[in-house]
């Protein structure tokens, strides 16, 4: 008993001194718990990851294990990946959590263990305080991919604000059928941001069964897979489809491809949801044609910013929406940023005669001006000879003089990001 006492005062007497010789020690706990999280986002957020994640602070010295505990902010966020775990794995994601309160907790979850009975009972226990959830599935569980996404938790998450579902490698999951999705849409009621990406489906869409519609208040922002790397793998496949059976009114930005939902279907989402879109980035294969251009557009007198992207060897153009850009000012009255992405100027023509005299027009003629252009070449599927896209002379020179009266404009190539083609 003795030793003991002599020891826990060596221990006061050595905490002393160190706080003589430590600047850190004589800074007020606010401003120690700030220093920590300052570094965060330099921290893993994985238990499998012990010397890169907040856990490394306890080990520091008795001072940094008191200040990391006393910071919630510093234990929001948690990975768990599917890998061989010890006994107490549950008790340190448990007491990770716990370390939060009252904060709200960022999950993210890996493979195969989305089908672990323990974090099933995590999740249960915690879904009141989750904000942010992602998924990273394991494609060979997709025998039992309804349970797996639902997580087998029956239960509400009414914290839940954004969602991410994506392969847990770079290649796509493939779903049996569109109530996968629908089924974790369901217990989020409150979410604001959704990412579905390389999510694909296994049955023709056209076979589905008719699912009620399914109406998401606070859904703002919708990333329906990622179009830029659709159009250089020449994927004619997405999640699309999931809009013929929602409804989102408060939809201010949405991305997609638009390969499995058709021109009708589409509309009829816009127009039920009446949402005010302020962005809209989507790709060209089967809807964007002369006599859909218009329609769809007219569905959209919010929108701000809008990003087309062409596919390889489709029959998507930009002319269609470009002459009616330069004709009809109702339609898009507020666009001030546009984007266009093609494959190349070569399986992708484009009329830049016409195209500047719709930049012109919208930036002359138009109450809101156009602020900023970007013509982007994706990639490089041209034939052997047919290198960067060039530019006229004519070409160059008009689209430097809409710089000088005051529109922003990038012509960008995929070799070079950096390279403005107009310098």
């Amino acid at each position: 008993m003795l030793i003991l006492d002599l020891e826990q005062q060596r221990s006061k007497a050595g905490s002393q001194l160190n706080s003589l010789r430590d600047p850190m020690a004589r800074l007020p706990r606010e401003i120690q718990s700030h220093i920590f999280l300052d570094v965060e986002p330099s921290l893993h957020r994985a238990l499998t990851d012990p010397d890169n994640n907040p856990l490394v602070l306890l080990r520091v010295c008795r001072l940094w294990r008191v200040i990391a505990l006393s910071t919630p902010r510093l234990w929001t966020d948690l990975s768990m990946i599917s890998l061989p775990r010890s006994a107490n794995y549950t008790l340190l994601c448990r007491e990770w959590m716990e370390r939060a309160r009252p904060h709200h907790l960022s999950l993210t979850l890996e493979g195969s263990l989305v089908l672990d009975y323990s974090v099933q009972t995590l999740m249960t226990q915690y879904e009141d305080r989750i904000q942010s959830l992602t998924l990273k599935l394991d494609d060979s569980l997709n025998s039992r991919l309804s349970r797996m996404i639902r997580l087998q938790v029956d239960a509400l998450f009414p914290a839940l604000q954004a969602l991410k579902i994506m392969p847990q490698d770079c290649g796509d999951m493939h779903l049996h059928t569109i109530d996968d999705l629908l089924d974790v849409l369901r217990a989020a009621p409150y979410i604001s941001h959704c990412m579905i990406y390389n999510m694909l489906f296994r049955e023709e869409t056209e076979h589905w069964e008719e699912f009620p519609l399914l109406t998401i208040a606070s859904l703002e922002q919708f990333e329906l897979q990622d179009p830029l790397r659709f159009m250089s793998l020449q994927v004619t496949r997405s999640s699309a489809a999931i809009l013929r059976y929602l409804t989102l009114p408060a939809l201010k930005h949405i991305t997609l491809t638009d390969f499995d939902i058709t021109h009708d279907e589409l509309v009829a989402f816009f127009s039920r949801s009446s949402a005010p879109l302020r962005s809209l980035d989507i790709s060209m294969q089967t809807i964007w044609d002369d006599l859909h251009v218009d329609q769809l557009l007219r569905l959209m007198p919010s929108l701000t910013a809008l990003h087309l992207y062409a596919v390889y060897n489709s029959n998507s153009r930009f002319q269609a929406f470009v002459d009616i850009l330069g004709t009809e000012l109702v339609v898009l009255p507020d666009l001030r940023v546009l984007r266009l992405s093609a494959d190349s100027d070569h399986s992708t023509p484009i009329d830049y005669e016409g195209l500047i005299r719709m930049l012109n027009i919208r930036r002359t003629s138009c109450a809101t001006r156009l602020e900023c252009f970007e013509l982007y070449f994706a990639t490089d599927f041209a034939p052997l000879g047919f290198d960067l896209p060039l530019l006229s002379s004519g070409v160059k020179s008009a689209l430097q003089q809409l710089v000088t009266d005051g529109l922003e404009v990038h012509v960008i190539h995929v070799d070079d990001e950096r390279k403005n083609l107009l310098d």
